[in-house]
């Protein structure tokens, strides 16, 4: 763990106004605390919450957020791979953020809009995000995904 992490996490703690802060803009927390990667993304689901505190992130390493949702935008993407379709027409992919290395399992908000166009926000940024609770679905770790048996649903 980086010094950087280590004062980035106590500032999250232990300031409460810094907290409501980066909940509403997640990146702020890396760009104050020059963070990247797996530190990133630790600090980012910790600042997920519904405002008085409460968990808006599923645990067991998914994501489902909501109010406000996840950016899915695909434009935030690299190294996008197509790993399942589901019945309802949408598709999941693999895929890594533009500022991390994490792979995660998840979908791309511009399809998402043609499927489920109540499910997708643009955010102040102008960015896409998906309430992936919208959809009854949960974004991962790739890892996880596999994990939980998520390979079974592979498209060939």
């Amino acid at each position: 763990m980086s010094r950087q992490f280590q004062a980035a996490l106590a500032k999250f703690v232990d300031d409460e106004q810094y907290r409501k802060l980066v909940v509403n803009d997640p990146q702020r927390i890396g760009s104050d605390f020059h963070l990247t990667g797996a530190e990133l993304d630790m600090l980012n689901a910790l600042g997920r919450t519904d405002g008085a505190g409460g968990a808006r992130t599923r645990m067991a390493g998914g994501c489902s957020c909501s109010s406000g949702g996840v950016r899915s935008d695909r434009r935030l993407k690299t190294a996008v791979t197509e790993v399942a379709a589901l019945p309802s027409g949408l598709r999941l992919y693999r895929f890594k953020y533009r500022w991390s290395e994490t792979e995660y399992v998840g979908v791309m908000a511009q399809e998402v809009s043609e499927i489920a166009p109540h499910a997708v926000i643009e955010g102040d940024d102008g960015f896409l995000r998906v309430d992936y609770d919208a959809l009854g679905l949960t974004m991962q770790p790739y890892g996880a995904w596999i994990a939980a048996g998520g390979a079974d649903a592979r498209v060939a």
